[in-house]
Order: structure tokens, then sequence, then C-alpha cells
């Protein structure tokens, strides 16, 4: 049987704190995974500087077309407003004529599969209310 034959390589320099640089020690000094910690209503509504509506809009149309076609199943929050009707979180041009929660789900799942031109099925909706 062949020997393993092992490149001598660059050796690792021990960083800063003695440790070899790697992932776990970064993900300790970074505070564990940040985006496993919010809520999905943080991450949906990021304002975005320097991109228009329309933009944003493409961007959230392509992005959720994508993990439908990928297999995933993308989530959207809808939640009620201060005047008491309901939105979408992050996707503030999809408008939502509900008086109820359950009426509200059933809207914002018609909207956007409307929006994203796909079935009903393939994505996932809740509401924080």
């Amino acid at each position: 049987m062949p020997k393993a034959v092992v490149s001598p390589g660059r050796p690792r320099q021990a960083g800063p704190r003695g440790d070899q640089g790697d992932r776990e020690s970064a993900d300790r000094s970074r505070g564990d995974d940040r985006l496993a910690d919010r809520r999905l209503s943080d991450t949906y509504g990021m304002a975005r500087r320097g991109m228009s509506e329309a933009a944003r809009e493409h961007a959230a149309l392509q992005a959720g077309r994508r993990m439908v076609a990928r297999g995933e199943r993308p989530g959207y929050r809808v939640s009620r407003g201060q005047d008491g009707g309901w939105a979408v979180l992050g996707l503030s041009w999809l408008l939502i004529d509900a008086t109820d929660r359950r009426s509200a789900l059933e809207a914002t799942r018609a909207a956007v599969a409307r929006w994203l031109d796909v079935d009903a099925d393939v994505f996932d909706v809740e509401t924080d209310a």
C-alpha cells in the first residue's frame, strides 16, 4: 500500500490569542452566528441605502424565485400596522386588504404567489399578531 504524501507547505501561524485562526474562534469573537440570532422581521426589515424601490422589488423578486427554483421555501411575514392595516415586512409594494389575521394570511399568500408567479404552496407565510 502506498504511503500518503504530505507536502510541507507553509506552517500556520498562531493568532494574537494563540489560536490557529480557526473558524470557531472567529465566530466566538463575533458573537456566534449573528443572522441566526435575529428575528425574521429584523432580517427582512433592513434598509438598503442607495437602492430605489424598483431595484429592491426586483432583487426581492429574483431572490424569491431563485429560492423556489432550488426547492427552498422562502418565508414572508405579515404584520398589523399601527393604522390597523396589514403589510408584508420587507415588501412594501404588496398591498394586503384584510380585516382579521386569517384573511390577512390568505390574502398575503395569494398576493405573494401572484407576485412571484408560483403556486401558493411553495412558500411560507406567518404573522406576528
